[in-house]
């Protein structure tokens, strides 16, 4: 053996490394060269597996969608119904497993919901009906009797009179402002017709500072709006509660605006109510045009007109026609026109023969006939009555519309 320590060993030593060295690093340059030529063909390789792998997912997601679409073949129509409902409650049976929170709280809501409406709609039917309740009540107050004991019965029919009885006007009145107070506090759109009985109940006990604010809250309600006959009562009842405070000239302003309203019968009824505070305050000029102008429009012969006053008057066209004549009467006695009783009996036949001359082919409602006719024989058989005399008193004012609504 070698001694390492001999000078030929290591110089020996010393010429063969160079040659191990060399021959050892040979392999591994191969090596290198290998890889380095494998390397592209592993990446192609790589790459050509994930694309397999990416069309054989695709290929598969459209399989599983044809699966689904495709209509169901060679199956009966029960088959296929029971196919269609089991795919629909597997769908939606996932549906509520992915969203179950949501779909509680949405279940949860409609319940509240539902029981919240059903409360509200019960407490509004209640107000209503006691609202209705209490009202009806305020009306037979209003409109009950005077009296003690039972009313006797008349002879004729043998009916009675069903009406409540009070024993004063004082008790009367006092449960007619109960009852529609009670109603006005419910709300709702019965308090609107509530405030305005209350308003003429406050007018009859002499309260007018109550009454016009009653009928104030009226007349600015939106049921007012659309309303015109409540409208007309409201404004009426503003001029007749000012007219009672000694408030003239405001009394004036508000039967102004009345008379200058579309509301056919209130516009006739504020040019009488002017006129009867201008003839107390002395102006009697302007109280008889007004009286002339008001006295036109109610005793219009147009069929049209009559219509119109017939179906909106706020009392009976009758009435307020025979109100303004009697006034008129007393301010201008030769602006008021004779009645037909007391025409001669020549201008009734003028008048006849103008009417059926004006009827058309001889053709005339029956019942006119018979009326003209009867006038005529009324005129022969008997004297006419007296014309209004000229120092009649002036007449008075009608009770407020609003006392019963």
């Amino acid at each position: 053996m070698a001694d390492p320590n001999d000078e030929e060993t290591r110089a020996l030593s010393d010429d063969t490394a160079p040659e191990e060295a060399e021959q050892s690093a040979e392999p591994e340059q191969k090596k290198a060269s290998k890889s380095e030529a494998s390397a592209p063909q592993e990446i192609r390789d790589r790459n050509r597996r994930i694309r397999e792998e990416a069309a054989q997912k695709r290929k598969g997601k459209r399989e599983s969608q044809q699966r689904r679409t495709a209509p169901a073949r060679n199956l009966e129509t029960s088959e296929i119904v029971d196919d269609a409902l089991a795919r629909g409650t597997h769908v939606a049976g996932n549906f509520l497993k992915r969203h179950f929170a949501t779909v509680q709280w949405i279940v949860l809501a409609a319940v509240v919901g539902g029981i919240g409406y059903q409360i509200y709609s019960y407490r509004h039917r209640l107000n209503a009906a006691t609202a209705t309740d209490q009202l009806s009540k305020g009306l037979l107050a209003e409109n009950a009797r005077i009296g003690e004991g039972q009313a006797a019965t008349d002879r004729y029919t043998g009916l009675g009179d069903p009406r409540p009885a009070f024993s004063s006007e004082a008790a009367r009145l006092k449960a007619a402002d109960e009852a529609y107070g009670k109603s006005e506090a419910l709300g709702g759109p019965l308090a609107v017709f509530a405030a305005l009985g209350k308003a003429g109940v406050l007018f009859d006990q002499a309260k007018y500072k109550e009454a016009q604010s009653e009928y104030e809250k009226v007349k600015q309600s939106a049921i007012a709006a659309k309303d015109r006959d409540l409208r007309g009562r409201a404004i009426e009842g503003v001029g007749l509660s000012l007219e009672a405070q000694k408030q003239v000239d405001p009394a004036l302003t508000a039967f102004r605006e009345l008379a200058n309203t579309d509301i056919p019968g209130f516009n006739s009824l504020g040019e009488y109510h002017q006129a009867r505070l201008l003839i107390a305050k002395g102006d009697r000029e302007q109280a008889t045009k007004l009286l002339k102008k008001a006295y036109e429009r109610v005793t219009n012969a147009g069929e049209k007109d009559k219509d119109k006053k017939a179906a909106a008057a706020p009392a009976s066209p009758r009435f307020l026609e025979h109100q303004i004549r009697a006034l008129l009467a007393t301010v201008d006695p030769s602006a008021v026109p004779k009645p037909e009783s007391q025409l001669s009996q020549s201008e009734q036949l003028r008048r006849l023969q103008q009417q059926l001359q004006s009827a058309g082919n001889g053709k005339m409602d029956p019942k006119q006939l018979e009326e003209l006719l009867s006038k005529l024989g009324a005129s022969k058989s008997g004297s006419a009555p007296e014309a209004p005399s000229e120092e009649a008193p002036p007449a008075e004012a009608p009770t407020p519309a609003g006392s019963a609504p």
